[in-house]
C-alpha cells in the first residue's frame, strides 16, 4: 500500500513539474529559490553551533539571541512585506538575499570587526558583535520566504496555484535538507568560519539566477494561461 502512495505522489510531482515547465520565469525562479533555501538550511542548522563552539556564547547569550531573533524575524517580515507592495516581489526578494550575503560576510569577519571597534575605544566583545549580526540576519528569515511565496503566487495561473505552491514547498524542503547534508560535508573539509563564505556564495548564485527572472513577463504569462480543453 505504501508503494502505491509513493507512486501516486511521484506521478503528481512529475505532472506538476511538466506543467510548471511551461512557465519559464517560474522555473528560473525555482532554481534561484533552491540556492537560497539550501543556504537557509545551512545557516539555521549551524548558526547556534558556531556561536557556542567558535564564539563561545554563554547559555544566557544563546537564550538572548534566540528570543531577539524571533522578534527581528517578525519585524523583518512586516517591513519587507510593506516594501514588497510598492517595490515589487522580485526586488524585495533580491534585497533579502543581499542582506543574507552581508550578514554571512560580517560573521566571517566578526573578530576583525570586534578588534576594530575595540581600537576605537568601544567596549565591544566578539560575543555581542556576533549576536548583533545574528539579529540583523533575523530580519531576512521571514522576509525571504514571504517574498518567495508572493512571487510563486504571481507566476501561477488561478487553476495551478495549489499545484505550484506545493512545488514551492517541496523544493524548499528538499533544498533545506540538502543544505543540512552540505553542512556535514563543509565541516569535514573546512572550518565553520570558512563555511560562511560558501553560504554567501550560494546566496550570490541565487541572486545571479534571479537576475534572469522577468517579473512582468511571468505575471502576464500566468494571466494568459488557459487550461487545454478536455473535449
Amino acid at each position: 500500500m505504501s508503494f502505491s502512495y509513493l507512486g501516486h505522489a511521484t506521478n503528481v510531482v512529475v505532472k506538476t513539474l511538466k506543467d510548471a515547465s511551461q512557465f519559464k520565469d517560474l522555473m528560473i525562479y525555482l532554481v534561484a529559490l533552491f540556492f537560497a533555501m539550501a543556504s537557509h538550511g545551512i545557516v539555521i542548522g549551524f548558526a547556534f553551533i558556531y556561536g557556542e563552539q567558535e564564539i563561545k556564547l554563554s547559555s544566557e547569550q544563546v537564550a538572548f539571541m534566540f528570543i531577539f531573533l524571533q522578534i527581528s524575524a517578525a519585524i523583518g517580515a512586516f517591513a519587507f512585506g510593506a516594501l514588497q507592495d510598492g517595490y515589487g516581489a522580485k526586488k524585495t526578494f533580491n534585497l533579502t538575499l543581499i542582506l543574507w550575503i552581508t550578514t554571512c560576510m560580517l560573521i566571517y569577519f566578526v573578530n576583525d570587526i570586534t578588534y576594530f571597534a575595540v581600537s576605537l575605544g568601544l567596549k565591544w566583545t566578539t560575543q555581542w558583535v556576533f549576536i548583533a549580526i545574528a539579529i540583523l540576519a533575523g530580519l531576512g528569515m521571514g522576509a525571504t520566504q514571504s517574498a518567495s511565496r508572493a512571487i510563486v503566487g504571481l507566476f501561477s495561473p488561478p487553476t495551478k496555484t495549489g499545484e505550484f505552491y506545493g512545488l514551492w514547498g517541496l523544493s524548499g524542503k528538499v533544498a533545506s535538507a540538502l543544505g543540512l547534508l552540505a553542512l556535514g560535508g563543509l565541516q569535514t573539509i573546512m572550518t565553520l568560519r570558512n563555511s560562511f563564505l560558501i553560504v554567501a556564495l550560494f546566496y550570490f548564485l541565487s541572486l545571479l539566477v534571479n537576475y534572469f527572472v522577468d517579473e512582468k513577463r511571468g505575471i502576464e504569462q500566468a494571466k494568459a494561461f488557459q487550461e487545454p480543453s478536455k473535449g
